[in-house]
């Protein structure tokens, strides 16, 4: 049986419509895909592009009848840390087993930018010190406790912090090392 011009065209144009209504699905698929693609690396540049902030490190050390704190603080992020407010009292020297974290700041906060990769050094002294002071931290009696919290914006713009909490049980060869307490540090979430 013969095909007629009008079954012809009737039967391209149903097969037209078929596969243009399937590259119209393809289309609004790879679109959606694509969007969220796209905010996926979004959040992929941000998290691998923004300021973290950190300590690295930490000492104590006795200088002429003070003791010395001294805290790396560093910005391992890849873009600089504005706005950034330092927020640490001096150290304090109580039991081991004490947790005097939760006093509020009392003195107002060092303010500063960190470039990316850079550090910053924070210094706070415990002036008055008696000889049962050192003897109590020398046999494990009492630590020297040191905490604050860092405030800073990031190149998104965003608010962030970071909080330490750190202490120092007894000497070295060349001081005392602050460890973080087992309360540990906070920070923000990533995004």
């Amino acid at each position: 049986m013969a095909i007629t011009p009008e079954q012809a065209i009737a039967n391209y144009t149903f097969w037209l419509t078929f596969f243009t209504a399937i590259l119209g699905i393809a289309t609004v698929w790879l679109a959606i895909y694509t969007t969220h693609l796209a905010l996926g690396a979004k959040d992929t540049a941000t998290r691998q592009l923004r300021a973290y902030i950190c300590d690295v490190s930490g000492m104590a050390v006795l200088e002429s009848g003070m003791i010395k704190v001294v805290i790396d603080l560093k910005n391992s992020g890849q873009t600089p840390a504005y706005d950034v407010e330092v927020y640490c009292d001096p150290p304090v020297i109580t039991q081991q087993n004490a947790r005097p974290f939760d006093q509020a700041c009392k003195f107002a906060p060092v303010k500063t930018i960190i470039g990316a990769g850079s550090e910053f050094q924070l210094t706070r002294f415990v002036t008055q010190i008696t000889a049962d002071d050192l003897y109590s931290i020398k046999n494990g009696i009492c630590a020297l406790f040191v905490w604050g919290r860092v405030n800073y914006t990031d190149a998104f713009k965003k608010r962030r912090h970071f909080v330490f909490r750190c202490i120092a049980t007894g000497p070295t060869h060349d001081g005392w090392k602050l460890i973080p307490h087992q309360d540990g540090y906070e920070a923000d979430s990533v995004l």
